[in-house]
């Protein structure tokens, strides 16, 4: 006799009040983004245009090939030695599994979004538990090197001591904040999964990489894109209104990094001191935290999990603000300007 009960229907009955309410507001939202789409239309479509070409030139240059290598470096089996290698020191010092460590060592060098892509699917193998796989991600994602020195300490603020600050910062921010959050006794539910990364030819591994990659950094550049036009519609709404250069900086530092970065880099040769060094603050913010559109990214990667965003997100506030703390410190030790 089959005793197993049927997942229950969801009908009209179970859809709670609040629910309706929530409902009705989301609803309400995107009716209003989308008339201010209408209503700023050429912004929009110079905003997409620009977003484009930050893409095309700078993004999928810095990003893709990075892509591509980490998928087939994992493919091959390479975390398995990194695990090998550093795996228990990893954990000792976090508390997270250590087929963690090949995560962190990838958002270290590589950048966003793959650190926290990497963790993500560590857990959805099962060599992580939730919890793991939360504070992994928010120690995991953060801008790469050759990006933080070359494309924007170089290339846009015209100073590679700062773009080296900005990167360390960051780095040291994400550590602190894995050794703050370890937890004090083993909480691990699942034992992880301790085999090794079955072989794949290689030929087949480099066109799976290609493809996936190039599947990735076409939802990178969707999502660079639309929180693009947020920034650039933020910026005018501000002018109208005539909101202060603070609000303005604290409003796109949670958005999109490489807006955030163009903005902050107009800021930080003001003449005013106040707003000169709030701008210093919300550049090391803005690498903390990675931005609202990367955090989107990750949650498109998690949302067949119980993997929660939320928790990552106030993970990755805590970032930021150390890494305004350790910044400034940063910036007086070292006379960086």
């Amino acid at each position: 006799m089959n005793t197993s009960k049927a997942a229950p229907l969801v009908t009209k009955a179970h859809i709670t009040y609040k629910d309706s309410v929530k409902r009705a507001v989301l609803i309400i939202t995107t009716a209003a983004f989308t008339a201010l789409l209408l209503t700023y239309s050429p912004i929009v479509a110079k905003s997409v245009s620009r977003s484009l070409q930050v893409c095309a030139k700078k993004l999928i240059p810095s990003l893709f090939p990075f892509m591509v290598s980490a998928q087939l470096f994992f493919t091959l089996g390479a975390s398995d030695v990194i695990t090998k290698i550093f795996g228990r020191s990893f954990e000792a010092i976090f508390g997270i599994s250590g087929a963690g460590a090949s995560a962190f060592l990838l958002g270290a060098v590589c950048g966003l979004p793959l650190g926290g892509k990497c963790a993500l699917e560590l857990y959805k193998s099962g060599r992580l538990t939730s919890s793991e796989c939360e504070r992994l991600t928010a120690m995991s994602t953060n801008a790469g090197l050759g990006f933080t020195v070359a494309g924007v300490g170089g290339a846009l603020l015209g100073n590679i001591r700062l773009g080296f600050a900005v990167y360390f910062v960051q780095i040291i921010a994400q550590i602190t904040v894995g050794i703050l959050l370890k937890p004090h006794r083993d909480i691990r539910s699942i034992a992880p999964v301790t085999d090794k990364t079955p072989y794949t030819p290689f030929l087949s591994a480099v066109s799976s990489a290609i493809s996936t990659s190039a599947v990735g950094i076409v939802a990178v550049c969707g999502y660079v894109t639309f929180f693009g036009v947020i920034c650039d519609l933020t910026i005018n709404i501000c002018d109208i209104y005539g909101a202060s250069e603070i609000t303005r900086l604290t409003i796109i530092s949670l958005t999109e990094l490489t807006c955030a970065c163009e903005e902050i880099s107009t800021h930080l040769n003001s003449i005013e001191p106040a707003i000169r060094n709030f701008a210093y603050l919300s550049l090391f913010f803005s690498f903390g935290f990675s931005g609202l559109s990367v955090h989107m990214q990750l949650s498109s990667i998690a949302s067949e999990t119980d993997v929660r965003i939320k928790t990552i997100i106030l993970m990755k506030l805590l970032c930021g603000l150390l890494s305004v703390i350790i910044g400034s410190l940063t910036c007086l030790i070292f006379n960086i300007k």
